[in-house]
Protein backbone atom coordinates (compact mmCIF):
# COMPACT_ATOMS: atom_id res chain seq x y z
CA UNK A 1 0.00 0.00 0.00
CA UNK A 2 1.56 3.44 -0.96
CA UNK A 3 1.95 6.45 0.68
CA UNK A 4 -1.74 8.20 -1.36
CA UNK A 5 -3.77 4.60 -0.99
CA UNK A 6 -5.15 4.17 2.69
CA UNK A 7 -8.02 2.29 4.21
CA UNK A 8 -11.12 4.40 5.97
CA UNK A 9 -13.11 3.65 8.75
CA UNK A 10 -16.71 3.37 7.11
CA UNK A 11 -18.76 4.81 10.18
CA UNK A 12 -16.24 7.53 10.20
CA UNK A 13 -16.61 8.16 6.56
CA UNK A 14 -20.61 7.72 6.54
CA UNK A 15 -21.13 10.17 9.08
CA UNK A 16 -18.30 12.86 6.93
CA UNK A 17 -19.75 12.36 3.40
CA UNK A 18 -23.63 12.77 4.62
CA UNK A 19 -22.24 16.46 5.61
CA UNK A 20 -20.21 16.56 2.25
CA UNK A 21 -23.27 16.15 0.58
CA UNK A 22 -25.10 18.33 2.46
CA UNK A 23 -23.09 21.76 2.72
CA UNK A 24 -20.33 21.08 0.50
CA UNK A 25 -19.35 20.22 -3.31
CA UNK A 26 -18.52 17.31 -4.79
CA UNK A 27 -17.67 15.39 -7.97
CA UNK A 28 -19.19 11.97 -8.69
CA UNK A 29 -17.93 8.93 -11.11
CA UNK A 30 -14.57 8.20 -12.87
CA UNK A 31 -14.60 10.25 -15.96
CA UNK A 32 -15.46 13.75 -13.97
CA UNK A 33 -12.97 12.99 -10.68
CA UNK A 34 -10.26 12.22 -13.41
CA UNK A 35 -11.29 15.24 -14.94
CA UNK A 36 -11.17 17.56 -11.80
CA UNK A 37 -8.32 15.65 -9.35
CA UNK A 38 -6.46 19.03 -9.16
CA UNK A 39 -8.16 21.46 -6.45
CA UNK A 40 -9.32 17.97 -4.52
CA UNK A 41 -9.54 17.87 -0.95
CA UNK A 42 -9.64 14.12 -1.28
CA UNK A 43 -10.38 11.27 -3.92
CA UNK A 44 -12.50 8.75 -2.76
CA UNK A 45 -12.35 5.20 -4.79
CA UNK A 46 -14.52 2.04 -4.98
CA UNK A 47 -13.47 -1.31 -4.35
CA UNK A 48 -15.01 -2.14 -7.72
CA UNK A 49 -13.34 0.59 -9.82
CA UNK A 50 -11.11 -1.78 -12.09
CA UNK A 51 -7.07 -1.73 -11.47
CA UNK A 52 -6.53 0.43 -15.33
CA UNK A 53 -8.71 3.42 -13.64
CA UNK A 54 -7.39 3.13 -10.19
CA UNK A 55 -3.78 3.67 -11.63
CA UNK A 56 -5.07 6.41 -13.67
CA UNK A 57 -6.17 8.57 -10.79
CA UNK A 58 -3.63 7.27 -8.46
CA UNK A 59 -1.20 9.16 -10.98
CA UNK A 60 -3.00 12.32 -11.18
CA UNK A 61 -3.52 12.26 -7.24
CA UNK A 62 0.33 12.03 -6.77
CA UNK A 63 1.20 14.73 -9.61
CA UNK A 64 -1.36 17.16 -7.88
CA UNK A 65 -0.54 16.60 -4.10
CA UNK A 66 -3.87 15.40 -3.41
CA UNK A 67 -4.85 12.55 -1.11
CA UNK A 68 -6.11 9.42 -2.63
CA UNK A 69 -7.99 6.44 -0.58
CA UNK A 70 -8.81 2.90 -1.59
CA UNK A 71 -12.25 2.22 0.58
CA UNK A 72 -13.12 -1.76 1.20
CA UNK A 73 -16.68 -1.17 -0.45
CA UNK A 74 -18.31 -1.40 -4.25
CA UNK A 75 -19.77 1.10 -5.83
CA UNK A 76 -23.31 0.50 -4.48
CA UNK A 77 -21.90 1.19 -1.13
CA UNK A 78 -20.44 4.32 -1.96
CA UNK A 79 -23.52 5.51 -3.48
CA UNK A 80 -25.68 4.29 -0.14
CA UNK A 81 -22.80 6.08 1.83
CA UNK A 82 -23.88 9.23 0.08
CA UNK A 83 -27.34 8.85 -0.54
CA UNK A 84 -27.30 8.42 -4.05
CA UNK A 85 -29.73 5.75 -6.22
CA UNK A 86 -26.80 4.83 -8.21
CA UNK A 87 -23.24 3.27 -8.56
CA UNK A 88 -20.97 5.81 -7.70
CA UNK A 89 -17.22 4.24 -8.73
CA UNK A 90 -15.53 7.74 -7.63
CA UNK A 91 -15.90 10.22 -5.37
CA UNK A 92 -13.99 13.74 -5.12
CA UNK A 93 -14.47 16.01 -2.32
CA UNK A 94 -14.03 19.57 -3.83
CA UNK A 95 -15.59 21.38 -0.85
CA UNK A 96 -15.76 20.33 2.84
CA UNK A 97 -18.29 22.07 3.63
CA UNK A 98 -18.98 21.26 7.45
CA UNK A 99 -17.66 17.79 7.51
CA UNK A 100 -14.24 17.19 9.06
CA UNK A 101 -12.05 16.06 6.15
CA UNK A 102 -9.12 15.67 9.01
CA UNK A 103 -10.91 13.06 10.36
CA UNK A 104 -11.23 10.95 7.60
CA UNK A 105 -7.42 11.35 6.26
CA UNK A 106 -6.30 11.07 10.26
CA UNK A 107 -8.72 7.80 10.24
CA UNK A 108 -6.99 6.31 6.94
CA UNK A 109 -3.70 6.90 8.37
CA UNK A 110 -4.80 5.14 11.78
CA UNK A 111 -6.26 2.13 10.14
CA UNK A 112 -3.20 2.08 7.64
CA UNK A 113 -0.96 1.88 10.98
CA UNK A 114 -3.04 -0.99 12.13
CA UNK A 115 -2.84 -3.41 8.99
CA UNK A 116 1.03 -3.59 9.45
Amino acid sequence: MNQEEFRVDTKVLAKNLREVTKTGKFILGYKAVSASVKGSKIILCSSSLNQDHLSNIQEMCKASGVPMSRIETNSLGLAKLIGKPFRVSALSIKNQGDADLTIIIESTKSSEGKDS
